[in-house]
């Protein structure tokens, strides 16, 4: 007979507890569990218009989306929300959508509206849009070198990245700051990326999915230490069954392309649907998602933590990830991500630390300007706009090409 789960109260944050068991997502350390005497003042929702690559996620394969004369916003990646700066055919709530536009509206006037954001989280997620199109050579009648549009991506997730870890160092971090982030980020995820996972730094890319976990992780661990994970009936939180969704999308489009790359980087999206379910959150709203939900929980349920991995190695994984995190504890060592690591090879997501393995990301995939330059993460190297118009005149694939920021 299964042990009775104990209630989010008795859940030490430090300790392994039952999370050892059947999936259950070991906490994050004490320094991600940031409290504050109270909560600030609880973020506005409005509604946005429903994405166009959702609407696509409900058509059969073997229809054609041509000819399709919905008036609805977001056929066209990322353009699916806000304004393009420069474009001056916006109408008067400044998205651009027509009338039928669903953009800014108050969400509480639209109780059944699947698609809700906080103001601020609108206004992140413009800018990470208005951030990649500034880095896609397409936009401005130019060809750079192959991926040099997957590398722009990249750049505006290490500046996602950068905007979490500031929010993250402060002395009293806000939880809906990181929700803000975090909605727009899955948001942005689920947009027009497909050249950065056409990318060819595969193992760069895996290991920016394993941040993008623990980003997330982190973010539920301190909407639950200052009790607003719950239900959107009872939380000011409105949008996690979404938000929560768009993340599972994200990495259930990275598995597709060929599936876990061998380091346990998608296998946080586990944490997230048994932590969502302990919270009475039903991840829900985009075309399909439910189906891979299931499919997780399954996972769960079969206790497969382990690529290919028989029960035998499974036990044994979990076990040395346990007698690991205890000698951590008696030698007074710092916590460290290979800790969480099966055999030194497969994350077990049993704890996570976003300040160590943010300092890890950076160290690894920081770049320098020069031989003697200062570590960098993200930026605007990439950003076609800041390039000399002698510079640009070198790709530029033929005369009088126009692009959306002339």
């Amino acid at each position: 007979m299964p042990r009775p789960k104990r209630t989010l109260t008795e859940v030490d944050p430090n300790e392994m507890g039952t999370a050892a068991k059947k999936g259950k997502p070991m906490e994050a350390t004490a320094a991600e569990a940031t409290s504050a005497p109270e909560n600030p003042q609880e973020p506005e929702f409005i509604t946005m218009c429903r994405p166009g690559w959702d609407k696509e996620a409900e058509i059969p394969d073997w229809e054609s989306v041509d000819g399709d004369d919905d008036e609805d916003a977001g056929d066209e990646g990322f353009e699916d929300i806000g304004e393009v700066e420069g474009s001056d055919d916006d109408d008067e709530d400044g998205a651009g959508h027509g009338k039928d536009c669903m953009c800014k509206k108050p969400a509480k006037d639209y109780p059944d509206w699947t698609w809700i954001i906080t103001e601020a989280g609108f206004k992140l997620l413009i800018e990470w849009q208005v951030q990649a199109m500034k880095r896609d050579q397409d936009n401005f009648g130019m060809y750079i070198y192959n991926d040099y549009t997957a590398y722009g991506l990249a750049e505006v997730m290490e500046n996602q990245f950068l905007a979490f870890d500031k929010e993250m160092s402060k002395d009293c971090v806000s939880p809906f700051a990181l929700w803000s982030l975090l909605e727009s980020i899955g948001m942005f995820l689920n947009g027009d990326i497909d050249r950065w996972f056409g990318g060819d730094d595969s193992d760069t890319m895996a290991e920016t999915i394993m941040l993008f976990g623990t980003a997330v992780l982190t973010t539920l661990t301190t909407l639950r230490t200052h009790n607003l994970l719950g239900h959107p009936r009872t939380s000011p939180i409105k949008n996690t069954p979404l938000v929560l969704a768009l993340f599972v999308l994200f990495v259930e489009a990275w598995k597709s392309i060929g599936g876990d790359h061998g380091i346990g980087e998608t296998f946080w999206t586990r944490n997230v649907v048994t932590i969502a379910d302990e919270a009475g959150i039903t991840i829900a709203g985009p075309a399909g998602v439910e189906e891979k939900v299931a499919k997780l929980r399954e996972e769960i349920e079969d206790e497969e933590f382990v690529s290919d991995g028989s029960d035998d190695e499974i036990v044994r994984g979990v076990e040395e990830v346990k007698a690991k995190a205890k000698a951590v504890g008696e030698e007074g060592k710092k916590w460290k991500s290979k800790d969480d690591y099966f055999e030194g090879e497969v994350r077990l997501w049993r704890k996570w630390d976003w300040k160590i393995e943010f300092a890890e990301y950076f160290k690894h995939h920081g770049k320098r300007s020069g031989t003697r330059g200062k570590l960098h993460l993200g930026g605007d190297h990439y950003d076609i706009t800041k390039m000399p118009k002698s510079q640009k005149k070198q790709y530029e694939l033929g005369r009088g090409v126009g692009h959306m920021f002339d």
